[in-house]
């Protein structure tokens, strides 16, 4: 792949039922825009545009050059310092802990701001390509952003968690005694 600012955590959707061997890619922006970058299974070589671009935007204080290896690929969804300033990528959800319609989201995070989104996903069963269907904010449904999110994992089961820069692990489960929220549990 080509165009990749400074990505922090990448990961393949190849654990559990329905996954679709999609790379996923956080890229941390220079100054304006964090984004999350997909590319289908055998679709290597890929242009995401960085120095020309920094997700959807013009790299700001960048003059506009010539595309040398194209076309650019647009990124699956990216976000403004006004939401955080430095992406954690993720995983797909493939697990049993959360409610069902958590399985197939892509879930990452901001170190900056320690808010923790999902992306639904739609992703087309004959080409592979990946489209946007929702974004949800869960930092509220976690407790509040009070941590810095370093990285996140997965086991073999799909189940996710997220490291904190402050030194603890979460695995997010749901809780239904919560009014059927999920929380993390350490």
């Amino acid at each position: 792949a080509l165009g990749l600012r400074n990505p922090w955590r990448y990961s393949v959707d190849d654990v559990g039922d329905g996954a679709t061997g999609g790379l996923f890619i956080g890229d941390v922006g220079q100054g304006a825009r964090e984004e999350v970058d997909y590319g289908p299974p055998n679709a290597g070589g890929r242009n995401y545009g960085w120095r020309l671009r920094e997700g959807t935007i013009a790299t700001p204080g960048i003059a506009p050059a010539p595309v040398e290896f194209g076309p650019l690929v647009e990124p699956l969804f990216d976000y403004g310092r006004g939401r955080g300033q430095s992406i954690t990528g993720g995983y797909v959800y493939r697990g049993e802990a959360l409610p069902a319609q958590h399985r197939g989201r892509y879930f990452f995070g901001d170190f900056a701001s320690g808010r923790i989104w999902s992306l639904g996903l739609f992703v087309d069963p004959d080409s592979l390509e990946a489209t946007l269907v929702d974004e949800v904010d869960h930092t509220d449904e976690l407790g509040g952003s009070g941590r810095s999110v370093a990285s996140f994992g997965r086991d073999l089961s799909g189940e996710l968690y997220v490291v904190s820069i402050e030194g603890a692990i979460f695995r997010l489960v749901y809780d239904a005694s919560a009014d059927g929220t999920w929380t993390p549990a350490e």
